[in-house]
């Protein structure tokens, strides 16, 4: 799969879902007396009724574990991490790209509106020199 087939599968996908993909889940980097809850709603690769974020899109069914949420792409690309997930082995020369996407769906300003979401990622195919034809047919309901 090369940059530009990722990047039209997952604007397809985030532009067909509508919606971000959260879950309550266990925030991997929180500390005991920080103030904060262990326990809270964040994007998720997978989320609450089979929505799912823009690298977790990519990840097939039976190589998704529960114990990558909160963690960054990255770590699931790193041979050597407890999470790594080999099959997204063959996208590790794009992470830079998969990041980025990511962030795009975890921006809740990306979400007010159908103009908002694809100018996020217009910006993201003109900073990787990739074709965005694709975001002018795609749309979701406003909120």
């Amino acid at each position: 799969m090369n940059a530009q087939d990722i990047f039209n599968q997952v604007a397809t996908h985030l532009f067909k879902q509508g919606q971000q993909s959260k879950a309550i889940i266990a925030d991997p980097y929180w500390t005991p007396g920080s103030g904060f809850d262990q326990m809270r709603e964040m994007c998720a690769y997978r989320g609450e009724a089979g929505l799912a974020c823009a690298v977790g899109c990519l990840i097939p069914d039976e190589a998704y574990r529960p114990e990558i949420e909160g963690l960054p792409v990255e770590s699931l690309m790193d041979p050597n991490s407890t999470v790594h997930l080999p099959s997204l082995d063959l996208l590790k020369e794009h992470r830079r790209l998969l990041g980025v996407l990511q962030d795009a769906h975890d921006n809740d300003g990306a979400w007010i509106s159908t103009g908002n979401l694809r100018a996020y990622l217009a910006d993201i195919a003109a900073r990787f020199d990739l074709d965005a034809a694709i975001l002018d047919t795609l749309s979701f309901a406003d909120r």
